[in-house]
């Protein structure tokens, strides 16, 4: 069996046996994967591994099923900032949720793990935009969105999305999500912003959060 070494954000972990658990974690290299690790151990980068949020370098061995075995782990990050508040700890939690929504085995996920991991590392900065701008950067990631300012049929000023293209109202359809002209540029910055200081002042309303969840979850 050959070992391999990659690193990986730790999603969730359940209890298997007496002394092990299955741990969930999307990898730089291998996408989602489970692995089983023996916590009968009390070391402490053991128990953080298998916390949800950590960030670490691992070890691992493949058996001839999907389960991974657990050879070696070194924690590089345990973002305890997200401990902090329990807001933060909620945005966390519903961007671990968009990934297994969005993400699956053998996928490749590279682009999605440095995302997540700059996401984790930023949720303080404005929780409800950092979340929703992390919805949008899976489905630009996948090629669901095409956030553009002019219509992809007629270039005329976009303000709709439709099936994830960018329209303006003329070429929408009844089934386009229609946006104000604030709300649309809200909508390009949240999926396209290169840093973070963007975010920090942005406003989101109620009504603008729904439709962006409703997008990601009829995409993905």
């Amino acid at each position: 069996m050959i070992e391999e070494k990659t690193l990986a954000i730790t999603l969730k972990s359940i209890p298997f046996k007496d002394r092990s658990k299955i741990i969930s974690l999307l990898t730089l290299d291998l996408g989602i994967i489970s692995v089983i690790a023996n916590v009968s151990s009390k070391k402490n980068s053991l128990i953080a591994f298998t916390t949800p949020f950590t960030i670490s370098e691992v070890v691992i061995r493949r058996k001839r099923s999907e389960l991974y075995t657990l050879k070696d782990v070194k924690v590089t990050n345990s973002n305890l900032h997200l401990r902090k508040s329990l807001l933060y700890l909620k945005v966390a939690s519903k961007m671990i949720d968009a990934i297994f929504k969005s993400q699956f085995p053998k996928k490749n996920s590279k682009n999605i793990f440095l995302l997540l991991g700059k996401y984790l590392e930023n949720v303080s900065i404005n929780p409800d935009a950092i979340y929703l701008s992390f919805l949008l950067k899976i489905l630009l990631n996948d090629s669901m969105i095409s956030p553009k300012e002019k219509c992809n049929n007629c270039k005329n000023i976009a303000s709709t999305i439709d099936k994830g293209e960018s329209l303006c109202i003329k070429c929408a359809s009844h089934s386009s999500y229609i946006f104000d002209s604030d709300e649309y540029k809200t909508y390009l910055v949240l999926s396209q912003i290169r840093s973070f200081k963007y975010l920090k002042d942005l406003e989101i309303t109620d009504k603008f959060r729904e439709r962006i969840f409703l997008l990601f979850k009829e995409l993905v």
